[in-house]
């Protein structure tokens, strides 16, 4: 009896082992690559892998693909986000070609600061020449871009300003990932020009022998950030033209357009994105003139007027130009008298305490009614333990898919009663902060935290 062996072609060995490999690398993504993406609760962060694989794969025909490339775009953040090792990629055999690019899509993550860690990654790609690597990074930029909607407005514009164009520069690979990578750009900056607008500002000091006159201005409100940006160029130069050129027996016009303290005082949920200055002295150094113009960024539903901006440190000049140039006054109803002639929270320890410090507000108060609440935002009425005072409490913080340490802000408002807050919860985030007294605890991005009173009077013992 004659025992035949049955041949199996190296084709079916090959996509018998291919099959494997990729069932593997499905496995270890889901399995490593866990949470979901910051912002986007419902999205599993191993997900992003699914997609950067699908976007590779997309752009090759069915009877030419490239697994290497395929397992490799899978397992692009496996090493980075799953903390498995080069090392433990070969145990697991996976192929010498799908391992080499992964090492150049993987950040090195002895390297603390993102962006360095970025530019180093970039330099590595332009050093190795490997059009697929390029095609990987493409896709995953392509998907982030996609999935972005979580992100800081500073990391989106990161992405869509400096990090999408850099790697449609570099990368001499003109296929889906490509187009896809375009198409998501120009999404991305059609989205974020509809959530903020650019409001212009001219702030000027004018020295003489009787003191200092300040004044303050909005040149304009723009919908495009680029119009803002040049409005605020011509402005300086329209204002040196026609206040500054004129004083000929003055010295030579300065410009400084160097960062500095901003002097509109925009309130801090808003964001002073350009600034630039002049300024003129005569030869005696009594008489002079400065000009400030900034570009400040808020919502696009913003209304223009004195709340976009910290009137408690620079409030006179502000309030007079929004007296001056409204229409029309603004309704004294029960919102308009809650902000003045508040009372103040005497009997509260937490009034009576010096200074405030880290510790002093936890598990300090109970929660009597919860307004609001997601992951990144909540405003509930609650009691203190000790006194028995009323605030409202709210909680903001904006997102940043950086390291980890979102900035974040906590506010309590002191009220009287619950239909107290209960008017007060009606305003928005900006508005929110014109009450007072108030306690702030700021925990701003690589900034101390302060912990601070805002509105406390207190009678000096004689």
């Amino acid at each position: 009896m004659n025992n035949k062996t049955q041949k199996v072609s190296p084709w079916d060995e090959y996509f018998k082992k291919t099959e494997e490999l990729t069932k593997k690398a499905e496995a270890l993504v889901k399995e490593r690559i866990t949470g979901t993406r910051k912002g986007l609760p419902d999205q599993q962060n191993y997900q992003h892998s699914f997609r950067v694989r699908d976007i590779v794969s997309a752009s090759h025909h069915w009877d030419d693909p490239d697994y290497d490339l395929f397992i490799a775009a899978l397992l692009h953040d496996i090493v980075e986000d799953g903390g498995v090792t080069f090392d433990e990629l070969k145990e697991l055999e996976f192929s010498d070609r799908t391992i080499e690019l992964i090492r150049l899509c993987s950040h090195r993550m002895d390297i603390k600061d993102s962006t360095q860690r970025w530019m180093l990654m970039i330099a590595k790609l332009i050093e190795a020449k490997d059009d697929d690597a390029w095609r990987i990074k493409l896709a995953d930029l392509a998907d982030n871009l996609a999935q972005s909607q979580g992100l800081s407005l500073d990391n989106r514009r990161f992405m869509i300003e400096v990090k999408a164009p850099l790697l449609l520069r570099l990368a001499n690979v003109h296929y889906s990932a490509h187009s896809k990578l375009r198409d998501e750009m120009e999404k991305q900056e059609k989205e974020i020009a509809k959530q903020w607008r650019y409001v212009v500002t001219r702030w000027t000091e004018s020295y003489d022998y009787d003191g200092l006159v300040d004044d303050f201005a909005v040149v304009g409100s723009f919908e495009d950030r680029g119009e803002a940006l040049v409005s605020a160029v011509t402005e300086t130069e329209a204002f040196v033209r026609t206040q500054l050129d004129v004083k000929t027996d003055w010295n030579p016009v300065v410009r400084d357009d160097a960062s500095r303290e901003s002097f509109s005082k925009p309130n801090k949920f808003n964001k002073v994105i350009f600034s630039r200055s002049a300024s003129r002295k005569d030869t005696t150094g009594y008489n002079s003139v400065y000009v400030f113009l900034e570009v400040i960024e808020v919502p696009f539903d913003a209304v223009i007027d004195e709340l976009l901006f910290n009137t408690q440190e620079c409030g006179y000049e502000i309030f007079r130009f929004f007296e001056e140039t409204s229409k029309e006054p603004k309704d004294k109803d029960m919102l308009f008298n809650l902000k003045r002639g508040r009372k103040q929270p005497t009997q509260c320890h937490l009034w009576q305490k010096e200074e405030l410090v880290d510790g002093d507000l936890d598990n300090t108060f109970d929660v009597i009614q919860t307004f609001s609440e997601d992951s990144h935002f909540s405003r509930r009425l609650v009691k203190c333990k000790q006194c028995g005072q009323l605030y409202l409490k709210e909680f903001y913080e904006t997102i940043d898919w950086v390291d980890g340490e979102d900035p974040q802000y906590l506010t309590y408002i002191a009220v009287e009663n619950q239909q107290e807050a209960e008017v007060i919860n009606k305003v928005g985030l900006w508005e929110f902060q014109t009450f007072s007294p108030r306690i702030n605890r700021d925990y701003p991005k690589g900034k101390p935290k302060k912990i601070y009173w805002i509105g406390r009077i207190r009678e000096e013992v004689v």
